[in-house]
């Protein structure tokens, strides 16, 4: 399987946004659409997921699944580690945060592992994890209250789902950024990442499925 940097990546998405006018929420749709699917197989009948979504475009796919998913009937549960009234209302992950207000859907807030703590009821029960809270973009060491819920969740040995990378792998060079959710299954968008095959990442990335968002096949042919 032929790999791709996180920069080849994005240039990627910005031609296709800038140059060919597909709006990124398009994109954003087209990856949580196909994600979705792949869950909806893997889960199967009776079976309910926990989905823990970041503030940026990660989430934003995460907010995308959970719309599909419960349209599909799936026993879905959403988790946003922040405000929800920090999103902005116009980004890409904004709409569609508003788009599962609008459906009355709830949106858990979590700011620290006591408040995660207050839904054990909820996230106990359920069968699988989906991971949208990291995307490529991290650079850093994920530490405080971000730190601590990432290990609790990691405590509990659900089947993690990662979206397009697992939270706290680095893209390029499978490096942890100081906590990672390992998972059984990583949904990747558009192409597989470099980091998902060296140094730790063929440990937490599992097996790897990778979503075809419409990027026209043209630009994908140039790399």
């Amino acid at each position: 399987m032929k790999a791709y940097s996180k920069e080849q990546i994005r240039e990627l998405d910005r031609i296709a946004i800038e140059e060919y006018q597909i709006p990124s929420v398009v994109l954003m749709e087209n990856a949580g659409a196909g994600a979705a699917r792949i869950i909806a197989r893997e889960m199967g009948a009776q079976k309910s997921v926990a989905i823990f979504c970041g503030k940026g475009n990660n989430g934003g796919d995460g907010f995308v699944i959970a719309r599909h998913l419960h349209n599909n009937g799936m026993n879905t549960h959403v988790f946003f580690l922040g405000e929800a009234a920090q999103v902005p209302v116009d980004s890409d992950p904004g709409i569609n945060l508003r788009i599962l207000q609008n459906m009355k859907i709830p949106i858990r807030e979590v700011s620290d592992v006591d408040s995660l703590k207050e839904y054990k009821d909820i996230w106990q029960n359920c069968d699988y994890v989906v991971d949208a809270i990291f995307g490529t973009g991290l650079c850093r060491d994920i530490s405080g209250n971000l730190h601590t819920i990432m290990s609790e969740i990691k405590s509990w040995n659900k089947k993690n789902i990662a979206i397009d990378i697992p939270s706290g792998l680095d893209g390029n060079t499978g490096e942890i950024y100081g906590v990672i959710l390992p998972a059984e299954l990583t949904i990747t968008f558009a192409l597989p990442k470099k980091g998902f095959f060296v140094q730790d990442g063929p440990n937490v990335t599992g097996n790897i499925e990778v979503v075809d968002i419409s990027i026209p096949k043209e630009l994908v042919e140039k790399l």
